[in-house]
């Protein structure tokens, strides 16, 4: 897949920043590489991806440490 442009925030609203990414997931993770967030008590952090081409929007938990993602509830 090739490489999209998203823009992604914290969940808070704070940390706007656009990266590339060949999906929404490795943009979350894009984003937690070049930002470096702190993570909430659990060392997870809530990040809210847009597909810059569409406006289509996802949120996600990465745990910091693995950088597993999951959807937020």
């Amino acid at each position: 897949m090739s490489e999209q442009a998203y823009v992604v925030r914290l969940q808070s609203g704070q940390g706007l920043r656009s990266v590339e990414g060949s999906g929404f997931e490795d943009a979350a993770l894009a984003y937690l590489e070049a930002c470096h967030p702190p993570a909430d008590v659990e060392g997870e952090v809530v990040v809210i991806v847009r597909q810059t081409a569409t406006g289509h929007e996802q949120c996600f938990r990465v745990e910091v440490a693995t950088g597993d993602t999951a959807p937020c509830d």
